[in-house]
Parts: C-alpha cells; sequence; structure tokens
C-alpha cells in the first residue's frame, strides 16, 4: 500500500512520490486550475454541506496526521492513541518518520463516516479534510493555496473564502503551527538518513512519543467542559511549541555541526 506525497512547482514536472518505491510525475497545470491563492481570497470551494456525496472520505489511505489532528481525535473520542491505532489509525514510515494515518474500514470509507455518509467527528475534522479540495504549495518557507480540480465530485461549487473554509478559530496561529511542523518533517527527511539504524529507530520512537503519544492539556480541558466545551487551540499551540523545544535540545547533541533551528519562528 503506498502513501502519497505531493510536491509541486509551476516551472518543472513535479514529482508524485509513493514512499520510496514508485515515482512518476505530473505537471501541477494538469490537476489544479493554475492559480495560487491566499487564506483571504474567494475559492470555487462551496459545495452545499457536501449533500449527498462522501466521495471524499473513501480511499483516503494517503491522509496522515499531525500532532493538532490527533490531539482533537482523542478530544473528541474520548480514547488514547494506543485504542485509536487498535482500529481507526496506522503508523506508516514516511521520509524517514515514524507517523500516524488514516486507516480505512470495510466499506474502504473511513471509519469516521456513518451510515449515512456523514462525518461523525466533523468540527474536529483532521486539517487535511478541512483542506479539501485545496492542497498546499510551499515555497520560500511558506505556503499558498491550489484548488485540486480532479479531486472533488460535486459540480457546480460556489467562492467561498478560504479562511471561511477552513473553519479554524485562529487562522494564523494554525498557518505558524502548519509551518513549524513542515520544517521539523524536512529537518527530519534530511538529517535522519545521516544516523546509524539504532540512532535512527530512537530518534523517530522519541519524536513519536512527545508530539503524538502523550496527551495534551487541551484535550483535558474538552473532556471536562462537557458537551459545551471547545477544544482550545490556543492552548494546545502553547503546549506544541513547548515540546518542540524539548525535541529541538534533546535532538541537537546528534547534529552537533548544525546550528539549532528555530522551527517555531
Amino acid at each position: 500500500m503506498f502513501v502519497k506525497k505531493y510536491s509541486f512547482s509551476f516551472d518543472k514536472p513535479a514529482a508524485l512520490c509513493y514512499d520510496d518505491r514508485m515515482k512518476r510525475t505530473i505537471d501541477l497545470s494538469e490537476i489544479s486550475d493554475g492559480k495560487l491563492y491566499e487564506i483571504d481570497d474567494l475559492c470555487r470551494l462551496g459545495c452545499s454541506d457536501c449533500a449527498g456525496c462522501s466521495s471524499c472520505c473513501h480511499d483516503t489511505e494517503g491522509l496522515v496526521l499531525d500532532p493538532l489532528d490527533l490531539s482533537r481525535l482523542r478530544a473528541v473520542t474520548g480514547r488514547d492513541f494506543m485504542s485509536l491505532i487498535q482500529e481507526e489509525l496506522e503508523l506508516v514510515m514516511i521520509d524517514e518518520m515514524l507517523l500516524p494515518k488514516m486507516k480505512m474500514d470495510a466499506r474502504s470509507a473511513c471509519h469516521f463516516l456513518d451510515e449515512n455518509g456523514r462525518c461523525r467527528i466533523h468540527a474536529m475534522r483532521p486539517g487535511i479534510c478541512r483542506l479539501f479540495p485545496l492542497g498546499r504549495f510551499y515555497e520560500n518557507d511558506d505556503y499558498k493555496y491550489f484548488l485540486q480540480t480532479l479531486e472533488c465530485r460535486k459540480h457546480d461549487r460556489y467562492k467561498v473564502r478560504i479562511r471561511e473554509w477552513l473553519d479554524e478559530a485562529d487562522a494564523e496561529g494554525y498557518h505558524d503551527y502548519i509551518m513549524s511542523w513542515h520544517r521539523f518533517l524536512k529537518l527530519m527527511e534530511e538529517k535522519l538518513p545521516l544516523l546509524t539504524d539504532e540512532s535512527r529507530s530512537s530518534v523517530t520512537s522519541y519524536v513519536l512519543k512527545v508530539f503524538f503519544l502523550a496527551p495534551y492539556q487541551a484535550e483535558a480541558d474538552f473532556s471536562s467542559a462537557g458537551s459545551e466545551g471547545r477544544y482550545s487551540t490556543d492552548l494546545f499551540f502553547s503546549e506544541y511549541y513547548g515540546r518542540m523545544l524539548q525535541v529541538r535540545e534533546a535532538l541537537h547533541p546528534l547534529f552537533p555541526e548544525l546550528e539549532v533551528p528555530d522551527f517555531d519562528s
């Protein structure tokens, strides 16, 4: 089973990689409308709340989760990491990192899709689900959005502001968090192959434990508030950056020739 990772450029064909076992190239112009969007731009995303359609919730084997996604899943389900791994999630090695991703059920559908084709965790859905059918185009230590024109089956979509579509209370804070995690993963992709197998295994296990296995305070606060509770991304971001500092300091001795990068700047 292959895990997809997109990396695009308008200037040359872009690599569409399935782990390291299969690669092919495509041009971004073939799958998008050829535009790059900012968060306050209007884009043809509206689909009447996906009425009558759940196709994007099927066969989503490449949906890898970040720490915020996993924390929200724990909060909304009331279950811990190991419980979720038993059924809804699985661990995969992607670009040298051990990361959780969504696992499909017997219908080849997301486990959180109900019998009516509706998402049971919509308010706490993962970031990629919030983004779809948009993608992120990373360039110059930042990113913009592009519209995937071949992925969504809904026609006659109407314009919606991207900020509204993402449904993040702190859109700027979320942007900074995504860039922080992106920089970290890119650094690990570059530096982990320099380590011995034993050291590499230790690092990936440590990162998994710090960012994914250990619960965040935002989850406890959400659970204690009952049905009226709201998940605090501000609280999550604060704790996430604290953990990033912890990991940054712990890994620095493995790469003594490097300055410790400022992931969260």
